[in-house]
């Protein structure tokens, strides 16, 4: 690894030539004509642009490369470099001083000149000229983009007068494309303003870390999250993106592909995490996402697609049609993503009959009330799918696995959100008796046969928390799991701006939709009171909390002992 300091104008020289190129994996270039135009203000200005993370050629990752945008070179004879952390600047700086996108860049002469005259500037004092300069900005419009197919060299400037930034990016060359078109009318702007103040420097340097033959793909990965500059790391995914690029397996299209043989793995896989992680446990390699560089192969990968997306297939279609949980249109009730791949696995080693299904729904709702996936994920994955295959094939409870026999209904539930675990395992079991619109009498929800998709509510809302509930303090919180039902969109439109009694009587007039949104004449009874006191709010809680507990119960769960408040 070298550590060095070198001209940004270097730098882009070096991509323009071909010298300096990416992996053929990294992201499309993202930046808009409002940044590029920010990189060059800070450049004329000598501002620091950030480090860039590089990789040499001679390393040893097979990484396919690619010319940066609008670069027409074929060959990689003069590869010398890769761009890890940069990408987005060096293409900018392409564009700005060698035109290389259909959108080029100019100094707008005239816009510059009024500003001047505007702010009545001495073209020979310099000090003030300097300072006149540094004070605007790209925001004050003195920079202007327009698509152009290519920049004719022969004319110094485009109608308008205005300046193509590629002849500033050095003195000579500005010196040598302006010759001909100063006059004494402009050569006061020209040479007191633009020279000393638009001109960009070689002596421009920024922190260049090279990357060299001594670093692996981990050590790649690392130094990437450690070093990178634009917020966004270089994932292990996209390693091993670049790592089959090589064999001629383009990961980016073959997840697209993926999604596309499912209704379920677009929404539970987004990116393909967990696809790699199935394929790492099916080959009985850990499913830790850093180590996917040394764990997913060529061979591994080859040899397990088909079978993990059809391991997933599975998996989305039990986990939607047989615990309600829409994954084929929203992840809003899956407790942890991290259950799946090695629930997949599971599936690859067991018969699905009711008895299976049973214990795998105990090991979802046992994985949410026990926190499972919460940290120390990847080790649990692996313990877990060799556990479960164990479990389901012997049929003896002695062999369920330890964890989820302690596993206990946590009284922490009561202060859950609605979007951590816990919350998401309230609506799971919501979900699971199938809710109705408590106006309405409309199924919502996202289970099979569910005629539209709930609208979120809080029986008393932040303001009226705050602002009417007699004795509620600064730490108390109002977002809480069993502050909260759903309804139909209508039913939602005649509850604004209403207040909790509305919904007692809605409740009231049906008691089905009610109970299967988990509340009891208790919670009716509190909901129609006038005035509301903390108290009030925390009988609620514990009122549907209690209906929760009856409900894990008939899954084989209880609260410990020193908890017990039936």
């Amino acid at each position: 690894m070298n550590n060095s300091n070198e001209s940004f104008l270097d730098i882009v020289e070096e991509a323009n030539d071909g010298r300096l190129q990416l992996p053929k994996f990294q992201r499309d270039y993202k930046w808009t004509t409002n940044q590029v135009k920010s990189l060059y203000d800070s450049l004329r200005k000598n501002y620091p642009v950030g480090s860039m993370l590089l990789l040499s050629s001679d390393a040893e990752v097979d990484f396919e490369p690619r010319v940066f945008e609008g670069i027409d070179i074929k060959k990689n004879e003069n590869l010398r470099r890769l761009t890890l952390d940069g990408q987005q600047r060096i293409t900018a700086g392409l564009n700005l001083i060698y035109g290389t996108a259909p959108t080029k860049y100019f100094l707008d002469l005239r816009q510059l000149q009024v500003m001047i005259e505007e702010k009545n500037i001495d073209l020979n004092d310099t000090e003030s000229i300097r300072e006149f300069c540094l004070d605007f900005d790209e925001t004050d419009g003195y920079i202007v983009s327009q698509r152009k197919k290519k920049i004719d060299y022969n004319k110094i400037l485009h109608k308008d007068d205005l300046l193509f930034l590629g002849y500033l990016k050095d003195h000579d060359t500005f010196i040598q494309v302006i010759n001909n078109y100063m006059n004494d009318d402009n050569r006061d702007l020209l040479m007191n303003v633009v020279l000393t103040n638009f001109v960009m420097q070689k002596g421009i340097q920024i922190p260049i870390t090279t990357l060299d033959q001594k670093e692996n793909l981990l050590a790649i990965t690392r130094i990437y999250t450690t070093l990178n500059t634009t917020g966004k790391k270089l994932t292990p995914i996209e390693i091993v993106t670049a790592c089959l690029y090589a064999h001629d397996i383009d990961l980016r299209n073959q997840i697209e592909t993926y999604h596309g043989a499912s209704n379920y793995l677009d929404i539970i896989d987004p990116i393909g995490e967990t696809l790699l992680q199935t394929i790492a446990l099916l080959a009985n390699k850990s499913p830790k996402k850093s180590l996917f560089p040394k764990t997913i192969t060529f061979e591994i990968f080859n040899g397990n697609y088909d079978k993990a997306l059809d391991l997933l297939d599975r998996v989305g279609k039990f986990l939607t049609e047989d615990l309600n949980l829409g994954l084929d249109q929203t992840k809003e009730l899956l407790p942890y993503d991290s259950i799946i791949a090695p629930m997949a696995v599971v599936f690859s080693k067991s018969t699905l009959n009711k008895k299976s299904k049973e214990k795998i729904t105990h090991w979802l709702i046992g994985s949410a009330l026990n926190q499972r996936y919460q940290e120390g994920v990847h080790n649990k994955q692996s313990s877990d799918v060799n556990d479960m295959i164990e479990w389901i094939k012997e049929d003896d409870d002695a062999l369920k696995p330890k964890w989820l026999s302690n596993t206990r209904i946590p009284v922490s539930i009561k202060n859950a959100s609605p979007t951590g675990a816990l919350g998401k395992l309230v609506k799971v079991l919501i979900s699971m008796g199938e809710s109705i619109d408590i106006k309405t009498g409309i199924k919502i929800g996202f289970y099979n046969g569910a005629k539209e998709i709930p609208k979120e509510m809080f029986c008393w809302d932040k303001r009226f928390c705050e602002q009417k509930i007699k004795g509620w303090g600064e730490a108390d919180k109002h977002n809480l799991i069993f502050n909260q039902y759903s309804v139909s969109l209508d039913t939602k439109k005649q509850l604004n701006n209403k207040d909790h009694t509305s919904l007692a009587k809605m409740l009231k007039n049906d008691p089905k939709a009610a109970e299967k949104m988990f509340f009891s004449e208790e919670c009716v009874k509190l909901l129609s009171k006038d005035k509301i006191e903390k108290i009030d709010f925390e009988k609620l809680i514990n009122a549907r909390f209690q209906i929760v507990i009856d409900k894990l119960k008939e899954f084989g769960f209880s609260l410990s002992k020193e908890d017990d408040i039936s």
